[in-house]
């Protein structure tokens, strides 16, 4: 049989005691096909530093047979740049090659070992030069030795190819979301039924299987059913790696077999964290969620609503139990859930060619990429280059951190601006790193002469010019893949598909390129080296002072500068700075924002704006952290609203000053009061007793079930001891004993004045009494 196929997932197995891979496919007619490949090979590296590596095998392989090792054969490597003879030692089995490198540190005949920690699965994907999410071609036959599952025909591959080829095939896709509810505290397995878990398919199927009020096997039985008879590729949830490990343990105590893998086998944890299921992806959007730096709380309402999806309001998960208790509210709940799961479709259909396009890239599949760090995403990317080069990949080693100075944050001139651009440095590490040939096998340590080096400019660190880096190789590769298709998208039409696939890659590769300077300055990084990172910084430094001088000299104002971008007040002479960029210092720029008005506190990387389209952007305030009460959060942007929008401080002081009427007077919801923080270890753990570790244990003393990670919400009641003995959980809290005097002066009026001090307001001017008769007005 010779076959298109689009290659879903991979895993590894024993088959009649042979180590193989399988391929997880879907052919271009839509077949479900299992390729079952026994012909890949466990295998690392070994350098011997005393002898010849021909006398080094001869002396250890005797030894190491005995072990597993197969065979011994000596190979033309790189090390860092350097040519390198290495031994490649192949092994019979995964399991093996730790005893067999364990053997080899005690024989002492070799004494470096490299790549005996890649994954067999990642060295098929290597050898093959194939990618998860991704067409192959492949030759294959059938054969009376191999596994039998249900929609799958199985065949053995004869000869497997990459095809370049960009349509995606039809993938049945699971939206699902798993209602859990705890009447005190946050949901356990140990105690809490599942309530129901609602799922939408990719063909527009909606279903919702509930909780019975005795038991929840039936529920749970109904759920692993139709996954077996709808029999998705991918299945899809915020947060739903949590839920499986929750199904897990109900499963246990309701006796229920959980066997939802496409070969019946049971969820499992991977290598990031995640729970796999073999043959089917198993995609968390909530660590896409953890990486999106405008997020603050992580919900699912809150993740669509930054994607640019309306979403109506949410019963908050503290409210869950009263809802679920109440027969009146219990179909609002279940409706919620129904919601959550076309929500979460909705985000697929955002995200899902992205997701794709990073598998693709990074040879992770895609139930992986998502959960792997960025540093994780950009080290397999150079994985695969370095092995297209013939370089060794260095083992991930603990380093010791050494300090370095980052890149350029300027510190704010305090006050209020108009007419603001952003000039905006694109890609500016990864093109510094271009310019400079920065890479670990290209720098040249100090013992070392180099008579054509680049030479940072502050420590004077010295990097080849001779030889093209495996950093400068990567960002190279990537730069100009990036360049070719925004090229060709200038002539697809918008609409189409082929333009969506397209748009998302061009994506990808800009978020890998950004990604490696943070991945050279990682100390989990195996191309880790300090120097890199620090030169990289120490150009960035100089390039944005470089430009600053510039402006000043063409009479700009910069108000601000962060990194890789400066805050200049618009100008005459803006297009002349951003052309003298390009063309002297060789470096991208774009205006990345205009504000109308922009608001900067004293403090860096703190500031509100109110942006040309009339939308505030708010970095850093009290707004958008998660640990002031919502009443100073409302409070913060309202103000910051009315002084961007109209600048009328009496609108602004009579504004706050309602509030605190309203506040002083129990007029504000109980819910504006919660100050919620999330518990780091368990309450017990904690020798400093903070108010929410006090809350925690108040409500553990009453019977609440409270753990790590979860979220504590309290609130401040009157009285004259400390604060933190004041905090008391919301849930036992009446009004009557509320200390609406702290939540004026600690979370209102502070929360204000980041904003109104700019203005020359104080504290004393708030908390003036309003005039009753001209409140309505906005004045005194």
């Amino acid at each position: 049989m010779k076959a298109r196929l689009w290659l879903v997932d991979l895993n590894t197995e024993l088959l009649l005691g042979k180590e193989v891979v399988y391929l997880w496919c879907i052919s271009e007619n839509g077949e479900r096909i299992l390729l079952v490949d026994d012909s890949v090979e466990n295998f690392f590296f070994a350098i011997s530093e005393n002898i010849l590596p021909e006398e080094a095998i001869k002396s250890s392989f005797p030894e190491l047979k005995k072990h597993g090792v197969l065979r011994m054969e000596v190979c033309d490597k790189r090390l860092l740049g350097k040519p390198i003879k290495a031994v490649k030692i192949v092994v019979d089995k995964s399991e093996n090659i730790e005893r067999v490198v364990g053997r080899l540190n005690r024989l002492k005949t070799f004494q470096k070992i490299y790549e005996d920690d890649i994954r067999l699965s990642t060295r098929y994907l290597i050898e093959k030069r194939i990618t998860p999410s991704s067409w192959i071609e492949v030759e294959a036959e059938e054969s009376p030795n191999l596994p039998s599952i249900p929609n799958f025909k199985a065949f053995k591959v004869k000869s497997i190819e990459p095809l370049e080829f960009s349509s995606i095939p039809k993938l049945r896709v699971m939206a699902v979301h798993i209602l859990k509810v705890g009447e005190k505290g946050s949901p356990k397995p140990e105690y809490d039924p599942v309530v129901a878990i609602s799922i939408l398919t990719s063909e527009g199927e909606s279903k919702q299987f509930t909780y019975d009020g005795k038991s929840d096997k039936k529920l749970i039985d109904d759920f692993i059913n139709y996954i077996k008879s709808y029999d998705p590729d991918i299945i899809l949830g915020y947060g739903i790696t949590e839920d499986w490990n929750y199904l897990i343990e109900r499963s246990k105590r309701v006796n229920s077999l959980l066997e939802v893998g496409r070969n019946y086998a049971k969820p499992h944890t991977s290598v990031f964290g995640h729970v796999s299921i073999t043959g089917r992806l198993c995609i968390d959007l909530y660590h896409d969620a953890r990486d999106n730096p405008q997020l603050t709380e992580y919900t699912l309402d809150e993740y669509a609503r930054s994607l640019g999806l309306r979403v109506d309001p949410q019963i908050p998960e503290y409210k869950y139990y009263e809802y679920l208790s109440d027969p009146s509210k219990k179909e609002m709940l279940l409706k919620q859930s129904e919601e959550c799961a076309k929500l979460i479709y909705r985000i697929w259909n955002i995200m899902g060619d992205f997701i794709i396009q990073l598998s693709q890239l990074t040879g992770l599949p895609m139930d992986h990429v998502l959960t792997a760090s960025s540093g994780h995403r950009a080290e397999y990317y150079l994985i695969r280059e370095a092995y297209s080069i013939g370089e060794l990949i260095p083992p991930r080693t603990e380093k010791p951190y050494v300090p370095y100075a980052g890149g350029l944050v300027l510190q704010p001139k305090k006050g209020v601006y108009e007419n603001v651009s952003i000039l905006d440095f694109s890609s500016m590490y990864p093109n510094i790193m271009l310019k400079y040939n920065i890479s670990p096998d290209t720098y040249v340590p100090s013992e070392e002469s180099c008579e054509n080096c680049f030479i940072s400019p502050e420590s004077g660190h010295r990097f080849r010019r001779d030889y093209e880096g495996v950093y400068t190789r990567m960002l190279q590769k990537l730069l100009n893949a990036r360049k070719e298709i925004r090229e060709k998208l200038k002539s697809v039409e918008e609409e189409s598909i082929e333009y969506r696939i397209l748009d998302a890659r061009q994506k990808v590769l800009k978020v890998l390129a950004n990604t490696l300077y943070g991945y050279a300055g990682w100390i989990g990084a195996r191309w880790y080296l300090r120097e890199v990172a620090e030169s990289v910084a120490e150009w960035g430094r100089y390039t944005i002072r470089k430009a600053m001088e510039k402006a000043e000299q063409l009479g700009l104002k910069i108000i601000y500068g962060d990194t890789d971008s400066i805050f200049v007040i618009d100008g005459d002479k803006l297009e002349e700075l951003m052309k003298w960029i390009e063309e002297e210092l060789g470096m991208e720029v774009r205006i990345d924002k205009i504000y109308r008005r922009i608001l900067f506190t004293e403090a860096k990387k703190r500031y509100g704006g109110l942006l040309e389209d009339g939308s505030l952007e708010v970095v850093g305030l009290e707004v958008v952290r998660g640990d002031w009460a919502e009443i100073a959060k409302e409070t913060q942007l309202g103000v910051l609203k009315i002084m961007l929008e109209t600048m009328n401080t009496d609108k602004a002081i009579s504004y706050v000053r309602n509030i605190i009427a309203d506040t002083r007077s129990g007029k504000v919801d109980v819910e504006k009061l919660v100050i919620w923080k999330r518990l780091t270890k368990p309450p017990e753990a904690y020798e400093v007793r903070a108010p929410h570790v006090l809350a925690a244990l108040e409500l553990i003393r009453r019977g609440w079930r409270v753990d790590i990670g979860d979220k504590v919400g309290y609130v401040i009641l009157k009285g004259t001891s400390r604060i933190g003995e004041r905090a008391k959980p919301y849930q036992l809290v009446e009004k009557a004993d509320i200390d609406y005097e702290y939540y004026v002066r600690n979370q209102i009026v502070p929360s204000a004045l980041r904003i109104l001090e700019v203005f020359g307001v104080d504290e004393k001017t708030l908390l003036k009494e309003p005039r009753r008769g001209l409140m309505l007005f906005g004045t005194e």
